[in-house]
This record gives C-alpha cells, sequence and structure tokens, in this order.
C-alpha cells in the first residue's frame, strides 16, 4: 500500500501531530509512506520526523490563505496533480488546518481517483466559501473522499458548511497514548521542575500547553491567573509554548504585577515530563476541533486534573464536576472560580482525574489510530 500525506498547513500544530502518528502506523505495517508539504521553516521539524519515521519528503507549495483566488487554486490543482502523476499513491490523507483550504489539491486528487481521507481537525462554525469552492468539495466527497471530524459539534458545522449530511462525516475522537505513571518516576519529574523553576515543594504547578495565538484564550487566563494568585498565594503557573501573542501576554503579566507566579518556557519537547510534573491542567480555548483537543488527552493520560473551556467540546466525551471542569468561555471570572476550587480541593481533583483516566482507556491513541486505518483501507 502505497500512502501519501498531504499537509496544507504552514505550522506544526495538533493536526500535523495527528498525521505523523498515522504514519508511524502504516509504516510499522510495511506501507510506503511519503509525506508532501511546504519546505518552510516551521514546519523543518515535522520534515525531519517523516524522515525519521521512513517517510519520503516532497515539497510541495499548497498551503493557502482561504481567500479563494481560482488562478491560486489552479496552480496548486496543477502542483498536485503532478506530484501525484509521480508517485502513483494507492491512498492518500489529507488533515486540514480549516474546512475551507485546500479546494484544489483535494480536486485533483479527485479527478485522478486517489481515495482520499479528509480529516477535518478544526470547523468551529459554518464558514463562508464561494459557491464553486463549495461544489468542487462537495463533488470530490462523493467521487472518491471521505470526510472525518474530531467531534460532533464540528462535523454538525462542516456539514452546514458544505450542505451535506451530518451522516457524509465520520467522528473519529482525539486521543493520546498510555503513559507510564509510576510514582517514583512521577516524583522525579516534580522535583525536577520545581528545582528548574525555583518553584517551592508545597507550590501547586497550574500547567497549560499550547500555540500562543488568540485562539487559545490565553488573554482571560492572565485575568484568571492574576485573581487565583491572589487568593491562593500558592500557586505557579507554567506556560509551554510559543507563538504571536507570547510577548503580549508576558506584558500583561508584568502590568499586573504578579510575573513572579507565571512562567513561559517556550517550546519543549519534554511534554510528557511537564504533565507529570504538574498538579492542574488549564486550556481556555475560544474555540477548538476534537473533542477534546489532543492536550487535554495528553493531560488525562497521565491522570492530571483539568479545567477548560465549553469550546474545547470536552463535554462530547468527559461530564463537567465528574471528570474534570468545565468553564464558560472568555470568561476570566468563571476560569478563576473554577481554578481557585481545583487548588482547595486537590482530592476532588484527583478522584476525577481517575474517573477521566478510566474513559480515555476506552479510546486511547491506538484506537484512533486504528480507526483512521480501517478507513484508509476501505
Amino acid at each position: 500500500m502505497k500512502l501519501l500525506f498531504m499537509v496544507p498547513s504552514t505550522g506544526r500544530g495538533g493536526a500535523e501531530e495527528y498525521a505523523l502518528k498515522v504514519a508511524t502506523e502504516a509504516i510499522s505495517k510495511n506501507w510506503v509512506v511519503s509525506a508532501a508539504f511546504s519546505d518552510c521553516p516551521k514546519l523543518e521539524t515535522l520534515k525531519k520526523d517523516f524522515k525519521r519515521l521512513g517517510a519520503t519528503y516532497y515539497p510541495l507549495e499548497i498551503s493557502d490563505d482561504g481567500r479563494y483566488r481560482f488562478i491560486d487554486e489552479l496552480i496548486r490543482f496543477f502542483r498536485m496533480v503532478k506530484l501525484v502523476m509521480k508517485l502513483r499513491p494507492d491512498r492518500a490523507h489529507v488533515t486540514l488546518p480549516w474546512p475551507d483550504r485546500s479546494t484544489g489539491p483535494l480536486v485533483a486528487l479527485s479527478v485522478l481517483k486517489v481515495p482520499t481521507l479528509v480529516v477535518f481537525q478544526l470547523g468551529p462554525w459554518v464558514v463562508p466559501m464561494r459557491k464553486w469552492a463549495k461544489l468542487l468539495r462537495v463533488w470530490g466527497m462523493r467521487r472518491n473522499q471521505q470526510w472525518v471530524s474530531a467531534s460532533r459539534q464540528n462535523r454538525k458545522m462542516i456539514a452546514e458548511t458544505f450542505g451535506t449530511g451530518e451522516d457524509d462525516i465520520k467522528v473519529i475522537y482525539n486521543s493520546s497514548k498510555i503513559v507510564n505513571i509510576e510514582s517514583d518516576i512521577q516524583w522525579a519529574y516534580r522535583k525536577k521542575l520545581r528545582n528548574e523553576l525555583g518553584i517551592p515543594d508545597d507550590s501547586t504547578i497550574i500547567l497549560t500547553i499550547g500555540r500562543l495565538d488568540e485562539q487559545k484564550g490565553y488573554e482571560y487566563l492572565v485575568g484568571a491567573a492574576k485573581s487565583v494568585s491572589e487568593r491562593c498565594r500558592k500557586v505557579s503557573f507554567v506556560w509551554v509554548g510559543d507563538g504571536p501573542l507570547r510577548k503580549n501576554l508576558e506584558k500583561k503579566v508584568v502590568e499586573r504585577e504578579f510575573q513572579g507566579k507565571v512562567f513561559f518556557l517556550g517550546h519543549r519537547v519534554d511534554i510528557e515530563a511537564l504533565l507529570l510534573a504538574s498538579d492542574l491542567f488549564v486550556l481556555p480555548s475560544l474555540h477548538e476541533g476534537g473533542a477534546p483537543p489532543f492536550a487535554v488527552m495528553e493531560a488525562v493520560s497521565c491522570k492530571l486534573p483539568f479545567i477548560v473551556s465549553e469550546a474545547t467540546n470536552a463535554e462530547e466525551t468527559f461530564v463537567n464536576g465528574e471528570d474534570g471542569l468545565v468553564c464558560k468561555t472568555q470568561d476570566s471570572d468563571s476560569l478563576a472560580e473554577k481554578l481557585e476550587w481545583a487548588v482547595q480541593n486537590p482530592e476532588e481533583m484527583r478522584a476525577m482525574a481517575e474517573n477521566a483516566y478510566g474513559k480515555f482507556l476506552k479510546h486511547t491513541e491506538r484506537d484512533m489510530v486504528r480507526q483512521t486505518l480501517d478507513m484508509l483501507r476501505a
């Protein structure tokens, strides 16, 4: 089986990690895997990781900004045609960063009759599209494509965007791998992080992981963190990730005079260690695709209690107040209230984390990847 991964993004995030996980399993089953995406600095590590797995990388300039210029889509169409004619793949896997992207390349795959799995990792609302682009996309789906969403909420919005039925779109929920959670390993990670940042042993570490951009709702976390740090003295906020809002967020923390409570770590590769070293996980996103996002499932896999916004779609999988806490979206007061309660009730939060972990074991990363490969085989 020759499988082509087409990645239309210009940056690395959850959608690209998902593609990499599927590629890993496909290669382990002796599939011949190729990956095609833009040769840009922000995707350099993704290129290296695909190559490390044994996949062949092909530079392909197909990223777009969603402006629907017909000439640009035509150029991307012919670039895709040229690559497919060269590789002759049996199947294609496309993970879209936004529902309206990659019309040209997707139509090319349909014209050349390459069975394609299209995964919509993000589609939080109905996206306006040109009529010709919408018609071409639906034609491609009817011809030889299978569409997948990471949540029921996103499936509904995607169906409304393209005017299709929800039954045309399968839901495969995000998940994470099973983590070795031995107490001595966890203790070592906790000690290491506290020594690295100078955080006292009795301080509650509240961790967040994600791109520092508007989507993640971090501006609301700044206000909540300030409030919680005043009421609960022994707390520390650890932010992992980078992005366009980092300088602005750092400035706001300094202006509110609680910089000693917040640690911006930037990009890190030791995510599992950071999750095991922390006491709470928080993600106040304004919109997400998965139910819940990969970052939340990684926290759950480490039995780390979570507080997330309603917009994460976490309640498709978990129960608020039983498996974790859900706050209102775009509401610093609601987030602060949940955080403060969580800090003051650690035993209850740990019990919720155990409940969430039990649900996670019923749908792990292995199940997510297996469902994806089964669809590619069909």
